[in-house]
């Protein structure tokens, strides 16, 4: 049982084209879900053995790298923390939507992000859930 609890405000931003996380080990960008200033969530159509969580109390982690074109220059790199992986029913097909945390130390390299995230809110882009 962990003890995470969420403290900031979860956006949709899988609709935002210009943002992309990649994960060590695969050249594409993972489907982006939601992002706050504390983690992500990540769907995919199979399980992905890179971002299963470890089943111990020693979380598994994950080194991501978001690239937001405008906002930011390049690669920032975030470590984070494999929480979780449900399964999700979606219209009759299973998807496996993986949550993460960011690493503490770590959380000040997303706000950036999030900071523009929090402005397309405004503007009716996004929205919180």
């Amino acid at each position: 049982m962990t003890s995470w609890t969420r403290s900031s405000s979860r956006f949709t931003v899988s609709q935002v084209s210009e943002l992309k996380v990649y994960v060590a080990g695969r050249k594409e960008p993972y489907p982006l879900v939601s992002l706050s200033a504390g983690g992500c969530g990540i769907y995919l159509m199979e399980p992905d053995a890179r971002l299963e969580p470890s089943g111990t109390s020693e979380k598994r982690k994950i080194t991501f790298q978001f690239e937001f074109e405008g906002i930011i220059k390049g690669r920032e790199t975030i470590q984070g923390l494999a929480l979780y992986r449900r399964e999700i029913d979606l219209q009759g097909k299973i998807v496996y939507y993986y949550g993460f945390e960011f690493l503490e130390n770590d959380r000040a390299k997303i706000q950036p992000i999030v900071d523009e995230i929090e402005r397309m809110e405004l503007m009716g882009v996004v929205s919180q859930h």
